[in-house]
């Protein structure tokens, strides 16, 4: 496996899920909302689907270009809920992840570009 699939391939399946993970259990501020209640629970939702087809990935090295383009939409949606915590709440930790999100969304635009990237991912 090239370099560049298997870093990519641990971005997803480190730096994304676990931060979020921790973001699940920590507290934002001190009366939540509704709305920060469910965009947290959609957020879980997102980066499980995105961590089991990561994991997906990791055990089957070629896909189908659709399933990396679902995961580009998982991926998009997780960085628009964190952006709009981050809007909202303004913490560090929130700063952290949304960092780590905008180089997977670069990861996900810019590594197709390659063709090694292609021939070792694609089928």
């Amino acid at each position: 496996m090239p370099f560049i699939v298997y870093f990519f391939l641990s971005l997803l399946v480190i730096y994304i899920p676990l931060p979020t993970f921790f973001l699940l259990v920590n507290r934002l501020a001190e009366q939540h909302d509704t709305i920060t209640a469910l965009t947290k629970l959609c957020l879980l939702l997102f980066v499980c689907l995105d961590y089991f087809t990561s994991y997906y990935w990791l055990k089957q090295t070629r896909v189908k270009k659709r399933y990396y383009f679902f995961l580009v939409f998982f991926n998009l949606f997780e960085f628009l809920i964190h952006c709009f915590l981050l809007h909202q709440y303004h913490t560090i930790h929130l700063w952290i992840i949304w960092d780590f999100q905008v180089v997977v969304l670069f990861c996900m635009f810019t590594f197709p570009l390659s063709r090694k990237f292609r021939e070792t991912l694609f089928y």
